[in-house]
């Protein structure tokens, strides 16, 4: 699942496939999925948070995949909203894992080519499937 949604955020991200000069960031809620570009990797993230609110998702039950760097900032923000779960096909920094581990959210990085590395919080990934 963390692969195939990678795979969707980079298919629906039509201004990326065109430019490759803004990020994509997706946040997935039961069946529902927002997706949202933006020059920033912070903007976008904060434009599917906000879309996510205004119809009134419960962020605990939900993660969000983008393209990018995962610092402390960026983990700081989804740990506010209580999303649990942040998946990106960049590298994360140090300083994200460290609030990662503090916060206990989930963090995947280098998701590509068929594989991705859990740094944080790996009891909420289901290997078997």
């Amino acid at each position: 699942q963390i692969i195939e949604d990678m795979e969707h955020l980079t298919d629906e991200a039509k201004i990326w496939q065109k430019t490759a000069g803004v990020h994509v960031a997706q946040l997935k809620y039961k069946d529902n999925i927002i997706i949202r570009e933006d020059v920033s990797r912070h903007v976008a993230v904060d434009k599917v948070i906000g879309a996510a609110a205004k119809e009134g998702y419960d962020f605990s039950q939900c993660y969000v995949s983008y393209s990018g760097r995962m610092p402390a900032d960026m983990l700081i923000k989804v740990i506010r909203v209580g999303i649990p779960i942040i998946i990106s096909n960049a590298a994360p920094a140090s300083s994200g894992i460290d609030v990662a581990r503090a916060g206990n959210i989930t963090m995947i990085g280098f998701v590509r080519d068929n594989r991705f590395t859990v740094f944080t919080a790996p009891e909420r990934v289901n290997f078997e499937e």
